[in-house]
């Protein structure tokens, strides 16, 4: 958070402002291909230092299979344990910029269970485990606009 915060402030020293007679003020800021590039590398390592080891919400989902039953399914502790960029680029344009990460990879972890009921069938069946999820090939594109 302290980078972005510096970033930010250093920044706002390269602003400059004009006015004359009776046109209204305005603010231009200048940023470079560089700069662009180094506040990219900053916002991708902060936001993948904040996503990893967060725990996603419970995911639960009840169906009606036919002949079958009811199935519930239910996804739990959903753990983000590791995330690879492998590329990113960062783009201008007349409206914004836009940041863009592909072939992104990223490695989960989940406890899952499940169980079926039947009018059928009094007894109902069920399960449940452990299981790792690798995440390949992901593109993730952000769009900051300008007003």
């Amino acid at each position: 958070m302290a980078p972005s915060i510096c970033f930010l402030l250093l920044s706002l020293l390269f602003l400059s402002s004009s006015t004359s007679g009776d046109e209204e003020g305005f603010i231009s800021v200048v940023i470079s291909d560089k700069g662009l590039d180094f506040a990219k590398d900053i916002l991708i390592d902060q936001a993948v230092a904040s996503i990893v080891q967060s725990q996603l919400p419970q995911i639960e989902k009840t169906v009606q299979v036919p002949l079958v039953g009811k199935a519930k399914v239910v996804l739990s502790d959903i753990t983000i344990n590791h995330i690879q960029v492998n590329s990113s680029s960062v783009n201008t344009g007349e409206t914004g910029i836009a940041l863009v990460v592909s072939g992104a990879t990223a490695d989960l972890s989940l406890n899952w269970r499940y169980s079926v009921s039947s009018w059928l069938v009094p007894i109902g069946i069920s399960d449940s485990g452990t299981a790792t999820v690798k995440v390949y090939e992901s593109r993730i594109l952000l769009t900051f606009i300008v007003y």
